[in-house]
């Protein structure tokens, strides 16, 4: 399963504000996600927890057409 905003929150202790400031993001953008994580937020949330928020890149296959995923280090053609 993909990686779900209400386990983010948790981990956060609740607070869309603490997630925004870990991501360098407003509480604002954090409050638009919805029920799923974006896929780029959710793999730096991955990174930055060292694993305890999982990101698998298939979790968000065929849930957004338009993203491709580039991992950061690997550049862009």
């Amino acid at each position: 399963m993909a990686m779900l905003s209400k386990d983010v929150f948790k981990h956060f202790d609740g607070n869309q504000a603490a997630v925004g400031r870990a991501l360098g993001i407003t509480r604002k953008a954090v409050n638009k996600w919805g029920r799923l994580v974006p896929p780029t937020q959710a793999y730096r949330l991955h990174q930055m927890t060292e694993g305890r928020l999982l990101y698998d890149p298939a979790d968000y296959e065929g849930r957004y057409p338009t993203h491709v995923f580039i991992p950061p280090s690997v550049s862009a053609p």
